[in-house]
C-alpha cells in the first residue's frame, strides 16, 4: 500500500510543512511496508502448517495401516494355532478309537470261562423181584455228567405206565447222594413193594 503526495503551490514557501508532509509520507510507507511484511509471512505460516497437517496426517495413516497389519497378523496367527490344536486332539480321538477294539478283544480273550455240569440222563431199566413180604419193583437210573464241573440231580420223576401208555402211578425220587464228578457216570435205585398189576413199564424224567 503506498499513500503519494503532491506538491501544493501555497505551502511551498513553508518549510515546516513541508518538512511535516515528509516525515508524514515516510511514516506511511514504513506502515505499509510493515502490512505487506506480515501478510507475506502470515501466508508463509498458513502454507507451513497445512504442510505439517498434511505431514502428519500421512504418518497418522502410515501408522494406522501398521496397526491394521499387525492386528491381522495376530488373528492369523491364533486362528493357526486354533486349527493345530482341533487336528491334533481329533487325530488323537481317532487313534484311541482305532485301538480300543483291540483292548476289548484282549480282555475278552484272557477272561476265564465258567465251568458247569452236564448231567444226562443215560437209561431207566426194571427189574421185577420176589422176596419173604411179596413182590418187589427194583428201578435202576443210570446218570453220566458229561460237563467240566461236578453236579448232582435234584430229583426223578417214576411213571408206571400199563401197555396203552397210560400213567397207572408216578411219585418223584428224591435223590440224596454224593454229587456226579465231571466225566463220571452213576446208578440211582430206588424199589417199590407190590406194584400195580397193570402196569407194563415205566416212564423217568429227571429234574437237574
Amino acid at each position: 500500500m503506498t499513500t503519494a503526495f503532491h506538491d501544493d503551490p501555497d505551502f511551498v514557501d513553508d518549510p515546516k510543512i513541508l518538512e511535516a508532509i515528509e516525515q508524514l509520507k515516510k511514516k506511511m510507507e514504513a506502515v505499509s511496508d510493515n502490512f505487506d511484511s506480515a501478510r507475506t509471512k502470515s501466508s508463509t505460516q498458513t502454507l507451513s502448517k497445512k504442510t505439517k497437517k498434511k505431514a502428519k496426517t500421512g504418518q497418522g495413516s502410515r501408522f494406522g495401516k501398521m496397526v491394521k497389519w499387525a492386528f491381522l497378523l495376530l488373528l492369523f496367527l491364533g486362528f493357526s494355532f486354533f486349527i493345530a490344536q482341533m487336528t491334533h486332539v481329533a487325530l488323537n480321538q481317532q487313534t484311541a478309537s482305532t485301538e480300543q477294539p483291540e483292548t476289548v478283544a484282549d480282555t475278552q480273550q484272557t477272561s476265564p470261562i465258567t465251568a458247569s455240569a452236564n448231567l444226562m440222563l443215560k437209561t431207566a431199566s426194571y427189574e421185577m423181584l420176589e422176596s419173604d413180604i411179596g413182590k418187589t419193583l427194583e428201578i435202576t437210573i443210570t446218570v453220566a455228567n458229561e460237563g467240566d464241573a461236578i453236579g448232582t440231580p435234584k430229583q426223578f420223576v417214576i411213571e408206571l405206565v400199563d401197555k396203552a401208555g397210560n400213567t397207572v402211578i408216578d411219585w418223584p425220587m428224591i435223590v440224596d447222594a454224593e454229587p456226579i464228578e465231571a466225566g463220571d457216570t452213576r446208578n440211582f435205585v430206588t424199589r417199590l413193594i407190590e406194584p400195580p398189576t397193570s402196569f407194563a413199564n415205566i416212564r423217568v424224567s429227571m429234574n437237574k
